[in-house]
């Protein structure tokens, strides 16, 4: 792989083993990873520093993959995912690449790009077991997200720009190197006779975060460092921090999540509560219940939250979730119908993501393939007609449940206990709700179904 670097030589000094140790100590005894790696200087030089950590300590952990995206925008993309591959194998570490298929958008093209990669790169996680993914951002990346949020006037979480860990379909995205500058990931590659690649978006004027990059050096010289405006956005994550926690208390006294994927919510305890804490409750509900990677926009958070105080009996609905009042409580559940497109096809033996939502898997000695998709009225009524008692889940709920099929055959319905007769006992179909800790909630604090 070609090194296009374009970039003249810094003073920057590189990161030594002793450091990649501190950084990476972490992960270099943790199970199985998963490195994200495009080809460029900062993805890496994780992966090579990752390399360098293994060696040092002599830790032989799980395989590390290091997972390449195609994103297919433009001619030769394929081969700069391949040429990963060619470094990945030198570390000892497996490499596939994962292609962004279908019709791409003409708006919103790295929004879209984004998703895209996490999506691919989550699902094929899920798939081998693999519970954490490593991502090369850096402080300047931190202080250009944050540059970016203001333009967008965000408040707090906006400004808080990124954090070391979040959490997509229900793996863990760290980001170890959030604290290093750029410039020293190149100069470590520099050293180590690494080549790189440079996405040319990166420099392309009609991305605002491309604009933005180009703005910080004028920005530095009034002072404005990458590094201070990456110790604000600390202070706004400090700031957030303590307010998640607040919000995580108030969730688990207002809110009842069940392992079907929806949930109660006491409003009085709700509505009594500080604005700021109501709306990141609520952010987070439809965020977990709607298989959403991001909040609703706040203008949006805010008319549900006026609803909530109004006492309207009409229903609402945002992010995909339906909330409907009922006496003291309102119950929130997936939208009618917006789990029909997210249908997937599961191998036996395998593992996947449903809706953003699910967990699921199926494990038959017929090493046979399912559908997996939303129960819709067709199912419940089929499981309605078969079972020994009608569910207690009402209808509106049990048509968004996660439903297993061979054809137009209902095999099963993990939620509520039901599987096709002509399954045998030693077959099992598993649906695990992978976003209880959104709301903060463990799996076994979950409320399951009588």
């Amino acid at each position: 792989m070609a090194s296009k670097t374009g970039l003249e030589q810094s003073s920057a000094e590189p990161i030594g083993a002793q450091e990649a140790g501190v950084l990476l100590s972490e992960f270099s005894n943790s199970g199985p990873l998963a490195l994200a790696v495009s080809g460029g200087p900062d993805s890496m030089a994780l992966m090579t520093l990752m390399g360098d950590c293994l060696d040092r300590t002599g830790t032989v952990p799980d395989p590390v993959a290091v997972l390449s995206v195609d994103h297919g925008l433009r001619p030769g993309s394929d081969r700069e995912a391949a040429g990963v591959g060619v470094w990945a194998r030198r570390f000892g570490f497996e490499h596939a690449v994962l292609t962004w298929r279908g019709q791409k958008p003409r708006r919103g093209v790295q929004a879209a790009a984004r998703q895209a990669r996490y999506d691919l790169m989550s699902r094929w996680c899920v798939e081998r077991g693999i519970d954490t993914l490593l991502l090369a951002h850096t402080l300047d990346d931190l202080a250009e997200t944050f540059l970016l949020r203001l333009a967008r006037g965000s408040g707090v979480d906006g400004l808080a720009a990124m954090t070391d860990g979040t959490m997509w379909n229900g793996i863990a995205l760290r980001r170890p190197l959030l604290d290093v500058r750029r410039d020293r990931l190149i100069a470590t590659l520099r050293e180590r006779g690494v080549t790189w690649l440079l996405d040319p978006s990166n420099e392309d004027d009609r991305f605002a975060r491309a604009r933005m990059r180009k703005l910080l050096p004028a920005l530095t010289r009034e002072g404005l460092t990458v590094r201070r405006i990456a110790d604000t956005a600390r202070r706004m994550r400090r700031a957030r921090h303590a307010l998640e926690r607040s919000a995580v208390e108030l969730s688990r006294r207002a809110v009842t999540l069940f392992d079907t994927g929806h949930c109660r919510i006491n409003t009085a305890e709700l509505v009594e509560a500080p604005d700021e804490l109501m709306l990141r409750v609520l952010a987070r509900t439809v965020m977990a219940l709607g298989g959403n990677p991001y909040p609703p926009r706040l203008v949006r958070l805010e008319r549900l939250a006026t609803w909530l105080a109004d006492g309207n009996n009409a229903g609402c609905t945002l992010g995909g979730c339906r909330f409907e009042r009922r006496g003291s409580v309102v119950i929130c559940y997936r939208e009618r119908g917006r789990c029909r497109e997210n249908a997937l096809v599961l191998k036996s033996g395998e593992t996947a993501v449903w809706d953003g939502r699910f967990h699921v898997s199926a494990t038959t000695s017929a090493r046979a393939r399912y559908d997996v998709r939303a129960l819709e009225a067709e199912g419940w009524r089929r499981v309605c007609s078969v079972m020994p008692r009608r569910p207690v889940l009402p209808a509106r709920i049990g048509h968004g449940l996660v439903s297993f099929w061979a054809g137009e055959q209902l095999v099963a319905v993990p939620h509520l206990g039901f599987q096709d007769r002509g399954q045998a006992e030693t077959e099992s179909f598993s649906a695990r709700f992978c976003n209880a800790g959104l709301l903060g909630f463990s799996d076994t604090a979950l409320t399951h179904l009588e």
